[in-house]
């Protein structure tokens, strides 16, 4: 083994120098990829140590280059996976316009919500920002579930009034276990 070092140790660096690079990330220096064939020569030396000098330096030429084109593979599928996750998970940046008009109606509605009185306040701030259910709302503040409801309304209605269109969040479907505040409860009760 020491002879087969001493003998194909630098041409076999020198080679592997010349094989496609790809992007850095992931790929062996030139040395290392040696020193892995040579490793893979120890490992399989029963049938290698029977070969000639010739077919013991193309073989772990052969290993030298298939690992090289196992990292590339490699790198390639990861650039790969990279991408479709980039696409699938990635929220595009809004324009600057939208991101400024949307917090302007952020602000517009907290000055809406600071200037209701305290108990629409305190509901309002239960139901939209603790997404508490409206028994809940009803039970810690004690009073009625109807109360909440209408406290939410006249909520929804000054922020629609106010705000109009522009309103960076829905008002409707607080976590009641309902999508429709206005009819559904009053129709099953």
């Amino acid at each position: 083994m020491t002879a087969l070092f001493d003998a194909c140790y630098e041409p076999l660096r020198r080679l592997a120098s010349h094989l496609p690079q790809g992007s850095q990330a992931g790929i062996s220096a030139p040395r290392d990829l040696v020193m892995s064939a040579f490793r893979a020569a120890i490992e399989n030396w029963e049938r290698v140590g029977t070969w000639d000098l010739e077919r013991q330096r193309r073989w772990l030429w052969a290993v030298c280059r298939n690992q090289r084109t196992d990292e590339l593979r490699r790198q390639g599928r990861a650039r790969a996976v990279s991408s479709q996750v980039r696409m699938l998970y990635e929220v595009p940046a809004a324009p600057p316009e939208q991101a400024v008009l949307a917090r302007l109606a952020l602000d517009k509605c907290a000055a809406v919500i600071r200037g209701m009185p305290p108990k629409r306040r305190e509901v309002a701030r239960m139901a939209w920002l603790l997404l508490m259910p409206r028994d809940e709302i009803a039970e810690v503040l004690g009073m009625s579930a109807g109360s909440v409801r209408v406290h939410l309304s006249h909520a929804r209605k000054a922020l629609e009034h106010e705000v109009g269109p522009h309103l960076p969040f829905p008002l409707d479907g607080e976590r009641s276990g309902r999508a429709d505040d206005d009819g559904a409860e009053r129709r099953g009760a």
